[in-house]
């Protein structure tokens, strides 16, 4: 999905300010200001829910909103402005739960933004007078959303059939071999051959 919006410029804009604007207008309103000093922006604490009814209350039901790419003070190029005009939102998700109904998960958000390209500003037509604060033109700052499916192969699990043990009386055979208390060993041979050929046929 691809949306965007139109952002009038004139010539005496700040290159900062055109920047920021852009950054509002990808992010939204309420966006931390580039901190120079440690060359990066301050974490402004952005959170998506892995599922739809996930707990506000539960911090593991939601994951950080990650940013790359995302703008600094280099955005002069001589006496010209070196701006990223959009971005390009990717959500990674994964297939869970069970195989008949599977849930979308969501495993990471980024904003990657799009590479800085220089902006001229170009006066044309009769109506044209350099330096005329009135006169704008306009650039179009686009926004793009992909959904990344990085789910792994599904796989069926069947049980293991139940095995029943099956344990015999001492005097089981007592009526085809002599008292169970005197069995001989020819007795005892036919007693365990006989039970072998039982277990045998119940495995």
């Amino acid at each position: 999905m691809r949306t965007g919006c139109l952002l009038h410029v004139t010539e005496g804009d700040n290159c900062l300010q055109l920047q920021q604007a852009i950054i509002s207008a990808v992010e939204g309103y309420g966006i931390p200001l580039y901190d120079p000093n440690f060359a990066e922006y301050p974490k402004n604490n952005r959170y998506v829910a892995i599922f739809g009814n996930s707990d506000n209350r539960k911090t593991g039901d939601w994951i950080e909103i990650l940013y790359k790419g995302r703008p600094g003070n280099d955005v002069f190029q001589g006496s010209e402005c070196k701006l990223s005009l959009g971005a390009n939102i990717q959500i990674l998700y994964a297939n869970t739960g069970a195989l008949a109904n599977p849930q979308a998960k969501i495993i990471g958000v980024s904003y990657v933004y799009d590479a800085p390209q220089i902006i001229l500003y170009q006066c044309t037509g009769a109506l044209c007078q350099p330096g005329q604060p009135s006169l704008s033109r306009t650039v179009e700052i686009s926004t793009s959303v992909t959904f990344i499916d990085v789910s792994d192969p599904p796989v069926g699990v069947e049980g293991q059939y139940p095995t029943v043990p099956a344990r015999l009386p001492y005097d089981f055979f007592y009526p085809f071999t002599d008292a169970a208390p005197r069995q001989s060993a020819a007795s005892l041979l036919v007693w365990v051959g006989s039970l072998l050929v039982i277990l045998n046929s119940l495995l």
